[in-house]
């Protein structure tokens, strides 16, 4: 007979996913059917999944565990119900549940039933399995029968025993496996250990060191014998046994993952777990005297949990220097003590089983919300789990440590974008648990959307679009882009570009009509200074009549200093590469800001510097076409010291004049980074060192006056807090894959990747609604106003730009719905205009433009993007 086993998948990204450790339970049940001589086939679909459309079978057995009954369900429809058997920890809890999919079901453990149900003589609807007493008799797991299953494993899964007699209210173990433990004999273990090649062995015992006689005379043994490294799950008090713990380091054990469950000294007495805060501290110190790495696992939630139970959670591991940390929040499983009272309670207001993964409150707690526990528990994973403490590691030689902290960040990010684009609950991460959940652990994500809800804006938020001087106004021949273009075939030069700059009264009438109530637009160095210390009056005063006009609109103008060009004298003179540059812009900022007589409230002195030094001086794709990371990194710490001393010399013109205060900021091109492929690990240093580099280094080191990447780059400024406002230019997601270990291949380059039905525009970029909200939630931390003050797309289709515009003003509205400060939104452009290097093809105008005529159209999305403007709200 053919037999499928199938072990469903999680949805999204995990460690247990990512490392490949299947349950033990369907393997076992594979092996004793096939030395029986029934042919077998195992899915895990973390590994490799199937098209079930193309599996033949007598038979298929599904495995499922709450979080994964979902899925199993799913599976089990691909079949014939009279094909189906299910089993695993939630089928046993919830036959009946179970049986809606399956012919049969197995309630408890199904080694010993497995070839009287496959053979026929078993044919009850529930068949109970109960407990196998000799664990020797069982075969040693042949993982071969898993389909793509790597050889040799990373790491392989080892059960020394079954059972648990603690029954804590939360756990769902006993339920499953009894609580009275049985044991493996100590020579069995050791025989599988020797026959398995693999770099080490997890231990999936619930508790290892249950009986302690036991546990010392098997480590040594393993001691003795020299087995491969492993890992295993204990309690705390196995720190307090000195022989035992003596024995653990010689006898292999690397990591040892400890329910310590809360350091709420009154959640702990609610759980029973017979243990104080000031012991687990004893227990980490204990364990780390040995060498042994701890992973921490919390649980957050209980009755006198609140939000600081969170943060002081953190707060001690990092004190203690807790390896790795786990904090799940707590989950009524059916059949649990917890889920009785809850249930009885009416406080459990979800029976989706798949948010029943640790990640998702599903339960209403007493202290504080469920949409409170789950944003502070990914807060806490956020600054646990960070690229710079990974990087910090890495340089002090703690590699494991460093590649577990970068595992952690990409499955952090990752996790946050997948459930910020599928609704409104936010996750708890379930964050390395499974390395440390026993062989019945996996998980699943799948985010709630609570409804349709409509979103008002407020009354002074700003709604506008964008244009920068050399992009449209035309003839701007006094600056480094235009010399750089003359090398370019002529359609791939600027030339006329859309006559903005005797056209600009006619294009400010329009945006009025669309109902623009903001426009952003850029000053022209080169023009205003076309030779050093020499001003010319006539453009600052043409300058000023484009500000009194929007003003007389009704549109607030907001002012960009420099938005990438620069005067060919400043670029002869070495550009920003000069230690002369930074206070050359600010001698300029001084001077236009006193010509705009206090007509601007909103100034953006840089536009992308991040971007501006990483295409100029990193790849040399842009003028002066460098590539240099020396330069590189000098240009970006001249960059952030000339917008220090320009804000400083504007608010002193402004305090002097006795003019309203101004509000001053940057505008950051951001992106969402994804490495290219999820499971290499470099792939994702590059892109959370992209994250970090080019999304916030530039803005964080103004905030604090300081600022870098640990042993790579460093910069000191003349002051702190020079920000009054932060711009984000955000258009897409892009993939990033390594290049190599130093600068500036560690940053990668990027790569083909995501899903390839997934929206595009003309210039191929990926069309992501979700990452402007999420970019939007991760800068809220900085406490500053956040203007979109880019995002737009290129396309022929007009459609795609009104949807475009009101996808990524839904995302606005939900980040401003969370508490995001959001103060405006900027479509780019008004204009078709000058794309730089990728010349006037790309068309990104709410205006099309005619550039041979320059007759000027205003498009369809115009219209939409103004029935928003004048409704002020969105159905989100």
């Amino acid at each position: 007979m053919k037999v499928i086993l199938i072990e469903p998948r999680a949805s999204e990204a995990n460690v247990y996913s990512k490392l490949h450790m299947p349950l033990l339970g369907p393997v076992y049940l594979g092996t004793i059917l096939s030395m029986r001589g029934h042919e077998v086939e195992i899915y895990n679909e973390n590994i490799q999944a199937p098209d079930y459309a193309e599996l033949k079978a007598d038979l298929v057995g599904i495995s499922v565990l709450t979080p994964t009954a979902k899925r199993g369900y799913e599976i089990a429809g691909s079949f014939p119900r009279e094909k189906v058997i299910m089993g695993g920890v939630h089928a046993s809890l919830l036959p009946e549940e179970a049986l809606g999919y399956a012919r049969q079901v197995v309630v408890g453990e199904a080694e010993e039933v497995i070839l009287d149900i496959v053979e026929g003589r078993r044919t009850e609807a529930v068949v109970q399995g109960g407990h196998v007493k000799d664990l020797d008799s069982l075969p040693y797991p042949d993982f071969s029968l898993i389909k793509g299953y790597r050889s040799p494993p990373r790491i392989t899964p080892i059960s020394t025993s079954r059972g648990c007699p603690f029954d804590c209210v939360f756990c769902s173990v006993t339920k499953m496996f009894g609580r009275e433990y049985r044991f493996r004999s100590a020579e069995n273990i050791l025989k599988e250990m020797s026959s398995r090649d693999t770099k080490q062995f997890f231990i999936c015992d619930d508790n290892f060191a249950a009986k302690p006689k036991r546990t010392r005379a098997l480590l040594g043994l393993m001691a003795k014998n020299r087995v491969k490294p492993w890992a295993c799950q204990v309690r705390c008090d196995v720190a307090k046994d000195k022989e035992l713990l003596d024995l653990m380091g010689p006898a292999g054990c690397r990591v040892v993952c400890v329910g310590f469950e809360s350091v709420n000294p009154r959640t702990l007495e609610a759980f029973h777990k017979g243990q104080t805060v000031s012991e687990i501290a004893a227990a980490i110190r204990s364990f780390h005297e040995k060498k042994i790495k701890i992973h921490g696992m919390f649980v957050l939630g209980g009755e006198d949990d609140n939000k600081n139970t969170v943060w002081e959670t953190l707060k001690f591991a990092v004190k203690h220097k807790i390896d790795t940390l786990q904090m799940t929040i707590l989950t009524p499983f059916p059949g649990t003590k917890v889920y009785e009272d809850l249930e009885a309670q009416k406080r459990i207001f979800s029976k989706d089983w798949s948010l029943y993964d640790c990640q998702h409150s599903v339960f209403r707690p007493k202290q504080l919300s469920a949409m409170e526990l789950e944003t502070n528990v990914v807060g806490a994973y956020e600054k646990f789990y960070s690229v710079y403490k990974a990087i910090e590691l890495f340089l002090r030689l703690s590699f494991r440590n460093s590649v577990l902290r970068f595992m952690g960040y990409s499955i952090v990010k990752e996790w946050i974008r997948l459930n910020k684009r599928k609704g409104y609950i936010y996750p708890a991460l379930f964050l390395l648990s499974l390395i440390c959940a026993g062989c019945a652990g996996t998980n699943k994500m799948t985010a709630v959307r609570t409804g349709v809800e409509e979103y008002v804006f407020p009354k002074d938020f700003m709604w506008g679009a964008g244009t920068s001087s050399h992009q449209v106004e035309g003839n701007n021949t006094n600056n480094d882009w235009w010399r750089w273009e003359q090398h370019l075939e002529p359609k791939m030069r600027s030339g006329q570009a859309c006559d903005e700059w005797e056209r600009f009264e006619e294009d400010f009438k329009r945006a009025q009509t669309i109902g623009l109530t903001a426009y952003r637009f850029s000053l022209e160095w080169s023009r205003i200074e076309p030779s050093p210390g020499q001003f010319d009056d006539r453009a600052l005063r043409r300058y000023h009549e484009m500000i009194l006009s929007l003003r007389a609109k009704g549109i607030e103008p907001i002012v960009t200093l420099n938005h990438y060009t620069i005067p060919v004298w400043f670029a002869d003179e070495g550009g920003w590469v000069s230690d002369k540059g930074p206070e050359l812009f600010a001698r300029y900022a001084a001077k236009v800001t006193e010509a705009m007589n206090g007509d601007v409230h909103y100034w953006i002195t840089l536009n992308e510097p991040a971007v501006y030094m990483y295409k100029g001086y990193m790849i040399g794709q842009w003028p002066p076409g460098e590539k240099s990371t020396e330069k590189a990194f000098t240009v970006i710490q001249n960059l952030a010291v000339a917008h220090v001393l320009a804000y400083g010399k504007t608010k002193e013109v402004y305090a002097r004049e006795g003019w309203k205060e101004p509000m001053i900021g940057v505008a950051q091109q951001v992106l969402i980074f994804a490495p290219c492929s999820s499971i290499s690990l470099w792939d994702r240093v590059s892109s959370g060192l992209r994250d970090r580099m080019i999304n916030h280094l530039f803005i964080r080191s103004l905030i604090r006056g300081k600022g870098g990447v640990l042993g790579i780059f460093s910069m000191k400024l003349p002051k702190a807090g020079t920000l009054d406002f932060i711009g984000l230019n955000y258009y897409t997601r892009e993939y990033v894959t390594n290049r190599g270990f130093l600068l500036p291949d560690i940053l990668g380059s990027e790569c083909n990747g995501g899903n390839p039905d997934i929206g595009r525009n003309s210039l191929g970029w990926e069309i992501y609604p979700e990452g402007l909200y999420i970019l939007i939630k991760a800068f809220s931390k900085y406490k500053l106003p956040i203007l979109v003050s880019e995002n737009g797309i290129c396309t022929d289709d007009d459609t795609e730009r009104s949807a475009f515009i009101r996808d990524h003003l839904g995302a606005v509205a939900r980040a401003m719905k969370e508490g995001a400060p959001v103060i405006g939104y900027l479509y780019w452009s008004l204009l078709d205009n000058y794309e730089w290097a990728d010349g006037y093809a790309p068309r990104f105008g709410l205006i099309g433009v005619d550039l041979k005529t320059q007759e000027r159209t205003v498009r369809g999305s115009a219209g939409k993007y103004g029935e928003i403007i004048r409704a002020g709200k969105l159905i989100i």
